[in-house]
């Protein structure tokens, strides 16, 4: 990997106009979506979970994970984490109105009080 250049990698991202399942999975490196697209409660969901768990192991970086408590989220997690070789929670709401926490531990913290002491500003 240390040789590895960003021309090396094949993005694809499901949606957007794109077909789904197989035909925009292949020959990519990265696959770029979101968790309601691996859905079993639509075609299409069905179709790239199928493709996903037919397909090679992957790591799974999971952006807006403050919402894995949901069910349908926490089933389709549950269905791919025999594939998944290791998952990255991100999120920046990590506190939930319902209290419910997202079901990955919390490794860094970086709050807005943080940003503005380092001077970072929006």
């Amino acid at each position: 990997w240390s040789n590895a250049r960003p021309q090396d990698f094949d993005l694809t991202t499901l949606g957007g106009g794109k077909s789904s399942g197989w035909p925009s999975f292949l020959g990519a490196s990265i696959v770029l979506g979101n968790i309601h697209q691996f859905y079993q409660s639509n075609i299409a969901g069905k179709t790239n979970l199928s493709a996903i768990m037919n397909g090679p192991d992957f790591i799974l970086f999971n952006d807006e994970a403050h919402n894995s408590p949901a069910e349908e989220y926490t089933a389709t997690l549950q269905l791919i984490e025999k594939k998944v070789l290791l998952r990255i929670d991100t999120t920046a709401t990590p506190d939930r109105a319902d209290g419910r926490a997202p079901d990955s531990d919390m490794i860094y913290e970086y709050d807005v009080n943080d940003a503005l002491a380092d001077g970072l500003y929006l």
